[in-house]
This record gives C-alpha cells, structure tokens and sequence, in this order.
C-alpha cells in the first residue's frame, strides 16, 4: 500500500484509504488482523518479528486481510490488547522492548474501533522471547527467536541469527530475504486468475542489486525467467508497482507477469523487490519442458552478490 501518514494522525480515513487501495498486501512493514483471541503468545510473536526488523512495523486489530475490509473491534476487545500489551506481553521477552510499542485505538463510525501498534525495531542485537518467565525452572534460559519476512513471521535459525546480529552491527554480510508464494491473490476485482509472486527484501545495511530474478523448477533443474516489461506505453515508465497495477487495470489484455519491478533494481536496507507470473504462464513453461504437477520449486534472485533462494515449496496440481 501507499506509505502511511505519521502515526499520530492515523484515523478513519486514512483506513479507507487503505481498504480502497486495488493492491494492498500484508507486508513487510504490516500486519492485518480481523480479531484479538486472547493469545498472548501470538501477540508476543507478532511484536518481536517487527521489533527484530530494520524498519517500523504496523499491527491492526479490526481490519480483514484478503480482501482488505475494516470491520472493527468492540471496546472491550481494545481494552483486552491495551491490557496484554502493557502488562503481559513483556514479561517473556529478553532485553526489554525500548522503545515499547505504541497503542492506538482508532475510533469508526460504526461505534467500533480498529487498534493500530507501533512497533520500533531493535538498533542494535536482537530480541528473544523466553519459554518461562520463572527463574527457578530449568528452561528459563531457553529462548525463541522471529523476524518478519515480506508479509508473514518466520522463527530464526542460528545462521539467520548471526546475520542478523552483525547486520545491525554494521558488518558487510549483505543478505536477501527471498519468499515464494504459489497462490497469491491480488484482488478479485482485478484479476480472478491465480499467481504466483515472488519477494525479495534486503535486510543488511549495504545496497544489493537485482539482476534476475525466476523460478527454479524440479530441484533446480530448469528455470522460468520471469520477464519485467520492457514497453508498456510512456505511462508505464515507472518503478513503483502500484502504478504499473493500476494501468494494468485498463489494459485488460496486458498479461500479469508485466506487474514486476523492472531490473536492474538496486535494493537498499529493508527495500523490497517483487514478480509476479500467472498459473497458466508458469504451467506452459512447466509442460514445455516434459513435466507435471505437483512439483517442487524455489523462488531465486540473481544478484551482483550471488543467487539467493526461497525455501523448496511443492506447488500442487492446480484444477
């Protein structure tokens, strides 16, 4: 979505602004969620994931993902988050939260509210959440670390541990952050056909740069190249993907994989680089070369630092 105003002036319509945007993904920065269940240790997570990034993340309560569509929360429900956010939620986590995060109910129309939280990531290290809170027990010391990844929380390995660390540290590692998501859904007033997306984001202090980017099929053993556009009319000489969206939307004939971000990108810290190819591009390359669903595939991004990859997925035969 569109960048946020400052936080002190989130209200009513800048939701609807968020509801009215045509692409509007969970993101690396954001978080939607209709309902508030109690679960402490969700929430925990949640904020942690933020809090280990390298920018400010956003968490609501009251707005439904997929379509986007604010609902709201009774105030009950506000005062439940408030509760377990200012008392609860810290216990477990391993150094405190500084700065803590910021509540904002946000009042509708409707008489409900949508919550909104701040969340400020760590400078420097890192944060953990702790599986007991009490001293004297034998796994006090036994600790659980997450990182938000593109649009969804992810628990760290040792080695993401490490690169994270020294990231913050200043250290040159560079590190790419790579995700495959084989059933996308953009909009359904836009397109009813299914993608597939592929993200990248840059989560170390030093610049990377996007020279291809693909899919690699049957454990690497042939690629699909997804193409950017190379000429979609003068309009369409822009780098923000939302802007290539919205002229696809009066270009019924354009095919998805048009909406990628054109290469070569340069990738800043946090900055974020995306594709996207539909089912039916992606199947034709799949059957072209002698193969059938399910297969296995890795999202891949060739950069001037070397290739990154996605975790192996197994896309399903698609009806």
């Amino acid at each position: 979505m569109s960048s946020l105003p400052n936080f002190d002036k989130f209200d009513e319509s800048m939701l609807k602004s968020i509801e009215a945007d045509p692409v509007n993904f969970e993101s690396f920065q954001i978080e939607y969620k209709l309902e508030f269940h109690s679960d402490v240790n969700e929430l925990r997570r949640d904020i942690i994931a933020f809090a280990n990034g390298n920018k400010e993340g956003y968490l609501f309560y009251g707005i439904q993902d997929s379509p986007i569509k604010i609902i709201g929360i009774e105030q009950t429900k506000v005062d439940a988050i408030k509760t377990v956010v200012n008392d609860v939620l810290p216990k477990k986590i391993d150094p405190i939260l500084n700065p803590f995060p910021i509540i904002k109910p946000i009042p509708l129309s409707s008489g409900k509210y949508v919550v909104a939280i701040k969340i400020v990531p760590k400078k420097h290290g890192i944060y953990g959440i702790r599986q007991e809170d009490n001293p004297s027990k034998p796994n006090f010391l036994t600790y659980e670390f997450w990182v938000r990844i593109d649009g969804s929380k992810r628990r760290l390995k040792i080695d993401d541990i490490e690169g994270i660390i020294l990231g913050k540290g200043g250290s040159a590692i560079k590190r790419l952050n790579v995700t495959l998501h084989p059933k996308a859904v953009i909009s359904p007033e836009i397109t009813k056909e299914v993608i597939i997306a592929i993200k990248a984001v840059n989560i170390s202090p030093r610049p990377i740069t996007i020279q291809e980017y693909g899919i690699h099929c049957e454990d690497m053993k042939f690629k699909v190249i997804i193409r950017p556009p190379i000429t979609l009319g003068d309009s369409m000489k822009v780098l923000d993907p939302r802007k290539i969206m919205a002229e696809a939307m009066k270009l019924a004939e354009k095919p998805m994989n048009s909406l990628c971000d054109i290469l070569p990108m340069k990738l800043e810290d946090g900055d974020l680089c995306s594709a996207f190819i539909e089912k039916k591009e992606f199947q034709n390359n799949i059957n072209a070369k002698g193969y059938t669903f399910p297969t296995k595939v890795k999202a891949y991004f060739d950069t001037n630092e070397g290739i990154f990859y996605s975790d192996l997925i197994e896309i399903p035969e698609w009806e």
